[in-house]
């Protein structure tokens, strides 16, 4: 009774806390307070699912993800046969097999869209079926093949004793309630997006790629050339269906199918060290953490950045553990995903690839010395050879890393001079990359300071203070590290989330969601809580908390904290949704003539805009100080009339945050005194009227009556 009166206490505490929390939002909201809000107002909840006017276009959703699905078919076969070309799935069980071979196919699908981007042959949808159909005939060869059992795959490992079958059935039962949690992420995938940098540029960049069917050097969105492995799989969308702006909407649903599979691996994983019990709470852990939700519902790449962090943590805790004639064919797929982690973004390549480098390095030079015994005086040469040969597998991973993502970091190299565009532009410089626009990136993307004050306040911050944090995580990864069971397992998953989030702190600009790849690791670490020796006979305590924790962050999530909840709204209706995009982009898209572009000044997130749009980012060359600074009226006009401009949108709301205190800052040319000239100087017509509140103004050009010289 003793454990249980104190670990009951434990957690009562926590979430008291945890839910007195303050959260942003108008007045002194408590999450606890929201959370209630919610519970008694489920109008409110349900009449923002249905939109307004209100609907139920279940069939829409159902059509997108039907296509996601469909593609997602061959993707995941493809990777069943690489898995096979690695001799991987030597003993591993059918749900790992299922679970890399998912991993593996979507990387292997960013890499070759990669491939036909730089050649040229996005309009080519033959370069999408072609292979999907080779996939399908040679899977289904392999498995005519493979019809009788293959001993090299079968499983190495006793499966953990469960204390009854009665209890796993029970265990199983608790996977329904992840159903609601995939539910709400694979509906919100299938939603036209709302986040800035989506509409910035992971469904940006893809839908510039598309459109000009190949993959180039987009000189206006320094973002565009960072790796863009998850961005490729919206790419392939679009090639597929033929069509921008469903393509976004299968491949923010791709994204979303990311998190379901990375549950799929923590059950598997579970299962494997720790019981079908701890199998089953690992995935419901991950699953109900609102920042998952929202990543990856909303077309981020931390969803995906996820499920290949896990699977090459997975599958390097796998090549530690497994028989040694199969250990070269683990550190591959290890490898593999690292890479493709690595190409989902930048940071992954400290987050995951060097430390897990690093480890496998470890344990090959600690094998090495306690294999080899050198004989005092031999040769050199003798006591290298043994050393040599155990590093293979570091070779290995790091071989199998570079070819997922090296062509990244070579085509930018390529295309700009600077393998990392635009980061570390003070070594390698860059296309377009200018003192100010360095100074101006390298402001944006350092630490807040330091400090021991910074770093309890981060901690803070990652364990209580987040809006989309989980009740659940936390304490039950702290009851993991104080238990008596599964310690081998317990501290290398300790010590890699205390690596990434070391890094996460020491070298980003600390946004919550950089960490929210690390949750599979924590959900992991949380659910051994649930088959510790120590904590028995708390298994009451601990199935109340966790059935509490999981009805709290799905009230939460249906009510928005994981992402956009207008679940059966109509497209159509969403797309000109004056509260999910600015009015006066619905204006343009309605108003404009086939065959007129727009230059949109301080306005960067333009994928809504359907007509041929000119902007940059904040981080890139100023097309309107470009065009328009220090040059005759004469000259401006003939620059606009050669790039189709018929009208300039200048977003002030935009431009003043930028240059509001501690933000990026913005040209100080741009001024409304500026465009007042421009009037005067017929550059530029007066401005069409003002629009509700917002202070963003459409200037159209000016164009001589015909006739006139």
């Amino acid at each position: 009774m003793g454990p249980m009166i104190s670990v009951g206490t434990f957690l009562v505490i926590y979430a008291l806390i945890f839910y007195l929390m303050p959260v942003p939002g108008p007045g002194d909201a408590r999450r606890g307070g929201l959370l209630l809000r919610c519970v008694v107002l489920p109008d409110v909840v349900v009449s923002n699912w249905l939109g307004d006017p209100a609907a139920f276009a279940i069939g829409e959703r159902l059509q997108v993800l039907a296509i996601a699905v469909g593609m997602f078919i061959p993707i995941g076969l493809a990777g069943w046969l690489l898995l096979g070309l690695l001799r991987a799935e030597r003993g591993l069980t059918r749900l790992e097999r299922v679970f890399f071979s998912g991993c593996l196919g979507l990387g292997a699908t960013s890499l070759y869209m990669l491939a036909i981007g730089l050649l040229g042959r996005l309009h080519d949808r033959s370069a999408i079926w072609a292979p999907a159909a080779i996939v399908l005939v040679a899977s289904a060869a392999r498995w005519w093949l493979l019809k009788d059992p293959d001993p090299e795959l079968l499983v190495d490992y006793q499966p953990v004793e469960e204390h009854s079958i009665h209890a796993t059935r029970g265990d199983q039962r608790w996977l329904w309630f992840a159903a609601p949690f995939v539910a709400a992420i694979l509906l919100g995938g299938a939603l036209p997006p709302i986040d800035f940098d989506v509409r910035e540029y992971h469904l940006q960049a893809p839908k510039e790629f598309y459109e000009q069917g190949a993959i180039t050097f987009l000189r206006h969105n320094a973002y565009a050339s960072m790796p863009a492995g998850t961005e490729m799989l919206s790419l392939a969308a679009m090639q597929l269906v033929g069509d921008w702006q469903l393509g976004a909407l299968v491949g923010k649903s791709l994204i979303a199918l990311c998190a379901p599979w990375t549950a799929l691996g923590l059950l598997a994983a579970g299962r494997r060290w720790a019981g079908n019990r701890s199998g089953v709470m690992a995935a419901l852990l991950f699953i109900s953490v609102p920042w998952i939700a929202q990543v990856s519902s909303s077309g981020m790449v931390e969803g995906v950045s996820a499920m290949f962090l896990w699977g090459a943590v997975y599958a390097v805790l796998l090549w530690r553990d497994g028989a040694r004639d199969n250990r070269l064919s683990r550190v591959l797929l290890a490898g593999a995903l690292s890479g493709a982690a690595v190409a989902c973004k930048y940071p992954n390549l400290v987050f995951v690839a060097i430390p897990l480098a690093a480890y496998v390095a470890y344990l090959c030079l600690r094998s090495a010395g306690r294999s080899h015994n050198i004989p005092h005086g031999a040769p050199r040469e003798a006591s290298a050879e043994p050393l040599l040969s155990r590093l293979a597998p570091l070779a290995a991973f790091v071989l199998a890393a570079a070819v997922v993502c090296g062509p990244w970091f070579a085509k930018n190299w390529i295309f700009t001079g600077n393998p990392v565009y635009p980061l570390a532009a003070t070594i390698f410089g860059g296309e377009t990359r200018t003192p100010e626009l360095i100074a101006r990136w390298n402001k944006a993307h350092v630490p807040d300071g330091f400090g021991p004050t910074k770093f309890v306040q981060s901690i803070i911050n990652v364990s209580l203070e987040s809006t989309l944090a989980s009740v659940l995580i936390v304490p039950l990864a702290a009851l993991a590290l104080f238990g008596t069971g599964h310690r081998r397992l317990v501290l290398s998953l300790a010590a890699f989330a205390g690596c990434y989030l070391l890094v996460w702190w020491l070298f980003t600009h600390r946004i919550d969601r950089f960490y929210a790849p690390l949750f599979p690791v924590l959900a992991m670490l949380g659910s051994l809580a649930f088959t510790d020796p120590r904590w028995r006979g708390c298994r009451p305590v601990l199935d109340g908390f966790m059935l509490i924790g999981l009805f709290a962050n799905l009230v939460f999530i249906l009510a928005g904290g994981g992402g956009d909840n207008a679940y059966f709204a109509k497209a159509d209706q969403l797309r000109a949704d004056p509260t999910r995009v600015d009015p006066w982009k619905i204006y343009l898209n309605e108003n404009l003539k086939p065959g007129d572009a727009l230059l949109t000044v301080g306005d960067a997130e333009v994928f809504d805009l359907t007509m041929p749009v000119y902007y940059n980012t904040v981080f890139d060359e100023n097309l309107f100080d470009a065009w328009f600074k220090g040059r005759a009226p004469e000259e401006i006009l003939r620059t606009l009339a050669d790039n189709g401009i018929s009208h300039v949108y200048v977003n002030w709301d935009e431009i003043d945050r930028y240059r509001s205190r501690g933000n990026y800052g913005f040209s100080d040319y741009i001024q409304p005194s500026v465009l007042e000239e421009l009037v005067r100087q017929q550059v530029l017509d007066k401005p069409l009227p003002e629009m509700d509140t917002r202070t963003g103004r459409v200037y159209p050009v000016h164009r001589p009556p015909q006739g006139a010289q």
